[in-house]
């Protein structure tokens, strides 16, 4: 294999970082698909520089790795250890720098991603949103979505991008000639191909990985794609690069630089590319966790919910989850809007999550006081729903209430069941209504009403109305009343039948007379009615002129 870039010298290199020259004993550089990139070095350093060191160092601190001659940087990244050693004045450090992409692999995080039209790159954008600077380039995704729910649960934002990755079967690769989180999502594009020609290598296969694909059901795979190749080289090549040997095409996949004879050499793994697919993995602390949530909407027996740990949940975007009922499903009630309940995952695979039992939180405003008297005693069961229906199992009493204080029905050991209600209540039967007692009373403050098809009977403030066919009364004792006298009863004890029978002669004769004279009068009307008109019809004017009546009857 021809050599076509110069080798990489030790006195070529340049460690630059906040605390002065670095005089180089040693150094390792690491990159490798699925892990960040790390550079180790140690060296002496000016004495001066000890307590800067020591006082000063952190994880912000920048550090890079330049060649004489090469226009892009080995190595950029960060601090993330470093041992100070002072001998007879000499400073030793050892330091262990970090691509950045390792601020991705820091502090865990959980939260949901509902939406499941979203693509895969619209999830990737918003996590690096907190990462100012950060970039990807995608090599698999493409305009993929995501298709499932997806949860990212006590996991650093790097392992939950490893693995969505892992859905298309790629891995993330980081960028070290950048002063940012940037990293691809699948194998770099290769810069360079070279052939393996007059170079040892190793040949290797991974016949577990072959195995473990085609057992799940990918026959499309041959062992020969699970063969790997190391060799050494002095010259540079980068991840993604591609390499020929024999007719194959390998790519890098691991690099490991170290300073040996006074020049940098190189290791190499690669791999073909078919064999790279990586299965998917799964976050397996997840399995049977429970996270807290509130029902946002409810249809049939799926809801949606806003998980505690999101800030927000858009109702559209939120996914329906099944509601999986308590016990042995004999009560299947869904909760309401506005419950909490949580959102449980029976198994690695996050779209399997359901839905369970709501979660009882202290009350607010109005309910405060009314679940105060509940809950002061264990033994108190109820159930109920926020329109105020409810029923309630006491130590010595169940009540079953439609309006509290007003529509209720409570049956108490000892005492009896009692039936509240402030309008109707109505009792009907298509059969027989029995009411069996050693008493039954019925109470009507004003009226009390019995009827059947044929037969009413009514008491109320006018007296006691029965109305039948046939009424039949059985009397126990009997007692006689003094009749009520009539007007004429009442007279004839006053003045006797003989003084009575001649007031009422004296009074039919005097009526009779009256009689007699008003129909005399009223006959003179009638005649002088008829001589008037008679002489009016006979000699108009000509006798008495324009007064006839008036000279006749002498009004003037």
């Amino acid at each position: 294999m021809q050599q076509t870039e110069r080798v990489i010298a030790y006195s070529d290199l340049n460690v630059h970082w906040p605390y002065g020259t670095i005089r180089l004993d040693a150094l390792e550089l690491v990159q490798q698909m699925g892990d960040h990139a790390r550079l180790y070095f140690t060296g002496t350093v000016d004495a001066e520089q000890e307590e800067a060191i020591a006082v000063g160092s952190g994880r912000y601190d920048r550090i890079e790795l330049k060649a004489s001659g090469q226009e892009r940087p080995l190595f950029m990244g960060q601090l993330q250890e470093v041992g100070l050693q002072v001998v007879r004045g000499m400073c030793r450090v050892s330091v262990t720098a970090v691509s950045h992409t390792y601020e991705l692999d820091i502090g865990t995080k959980t939260r949901s991603f509902q939406k499941v039209d979203a693509r895969y790159m619209e999830v990737v954008d918003h996590i690096l949103e907190a990462y100012p600077g950060s970039a990807v380039i995608d090599r698999s995704f493409d305009k993929l979505e995501q298709g499932t729910f997806m949860m990212q649960y006590q996991e650093t934002d790097w392992a939950f991008l490893r693995r969505l990755a892992s859905h298309v079967g790629a891995d993330l690769v980081p960028d070290i000639t950048a002063h940012s989180s940037r990293f691809w999502i699948g194998i770099p594009e290769g810069r360079k191909q070279v052939k393996l020609e007059d170079v040892p290598y190793t040949i290797q296969r991974e016949m577990d990985a072959y195995r473990e694909t085609s057992a799940n059901g990918q026959d499309a795979v041959n062992e020969s794609d699970y063969t790997s190749c190391r060799f050494e080289l002095e010259t540079m090549l980068e991840i993604g690069d591609e390499v020929l040997r024999e007719g194959q095409a390998f790519v890098i996949t691991k690099r490991r630089g170290t300073i040996e004879q006074g020049a940098l050499k190189w290791e190499y793994m690669c791999a073909l590319p078919q064999g790279l697919k990586r299965k998917k993995t799964y976050n397996l602390p997840i399995i049977g966790a429970a996270i807290e949530g509130s029902i946002l909407k409810i249809s049939r027996n799926q809801v949606k919910i806003h998980l505690d740990i999101d800030e927000a949940q858009s109702v559209q975007d939120a996914r329906w989850f099944p509601y999986a009922a308590e016990g042995n499903q004999v009560w299947y009630l869904m909760p309401e809007t506005g419950s909490k309940v949580k959102l449980y995952f029976p198994s690695a695979e996050e779209d399997d999550a359901m839905v369970i039992q709501s979660v009882r939180h202290a009350p607010q405003g109005e309910f405060v006081e009314k679940s105060g008297r509940k809950m002061q005693d264990p033994g108190v069961k109820s159930f109920g729903n926020p329109q105020g229906k409810e029923i309630t199992l006491g130590n010595h009493d169940l009540t079953m209430t439609a309006k509290e204080g007003l529509l209720y029905i409570t049956m108490q050991s000892g005492i009896g069941v009692f039936m509240d209600s402030a309008t109707c209540i109505r009792m009907n039967s298509s059969a027989d209504l029995e009411l069996h007692g050693r008493s039954v009373m019925l109470y009507g403050e004003k009226s009390l009403h019995l009827q059947t098809m044929s037969d009413t009977l009514e008491l109320g403030e006018g007296g006691f109305k029965a109305s039948s066919g046939q009424i039949k009364m059985n009397l126990t004792s009997s007692q006689a009343y003094t009749p009520i006298k009539s007007a004429f009863e009442q007279q004839r004890d006053e003045l006797g039948l003989s003084g009575l029978i001649e007031k009422r002669a004296k009074r039919n004769k005097a009526v009779r007379a009256q009689g007699k004279q008003d129909a005399l009068i009223e006959g003179v009307k009638g005649l002088w009615s008829f001589v008037v008109d008679a002489a009016e019809i006979t000699s108009p004017a000509v006798l008495l002129g324009e007064h006839v009546y008036e000279k006749i009857s002498g009004n003037t």
